[in-house]
């Protein structure tokens, strides 16, 4: 199957195995009804785990917009285990650096961002003290 191809014709189940091929990812379990994927707490788990968008494996599209979804996806989690790691603190200091840039109190957003980088760390510091 070439990347242009679409997959609207296979079966959900079908589209998923080729999902995990394409992306050298282990396909999970999955509960059938009916010959479609029976979207049980497990399988959401898995989906938003490995980046397959729940609706192009129900819908089919091209191997590029399944990419497009997971390469989006990865940058995302990117910055959710980025932000794991940050106190109600911390995000009131993003929050007022956002702020701050909105309102026009800051020149740029890259200014801002350095404040909040310097509040961030000015913090964590005097937590460690």
């Amino acid at each position: 199957m070439t990347s242009a191809t679409t997959t609207e014709t296979m079966t959900a189940v079908d589209r998923l195995a080729l999902f995990c091929e394409w992306f050298d990812l282990t396909p999970p379990k999955v509960r059938k009804r009916l010959g479609d994927i029976v979207l049980t707490p497990d399988f959401i788990k898995w989906a938003d785990e490995s980046g397959a968008s729940i609706n192009w494996l129900a819908e089919g599209g091209t191997m590029e917009e399944a990419a497009a979804y997971r390469e989006k996806w990865l940058e995302d989690r990117k910055m959710k285990d980025l932000l794991a790691n940050f106190d109600s603190i911390e995000f009131g200091f993003l929050r007022d650096a956002f702020r701050d840039h909105q309102e026009g109190r800051v020149a740029s957003l890259e200014i801002a961002m350095q404040g909040w980088r310097d509040a961030v760390l000015a913090y964590r510091a005097g937590r460690a003290a």
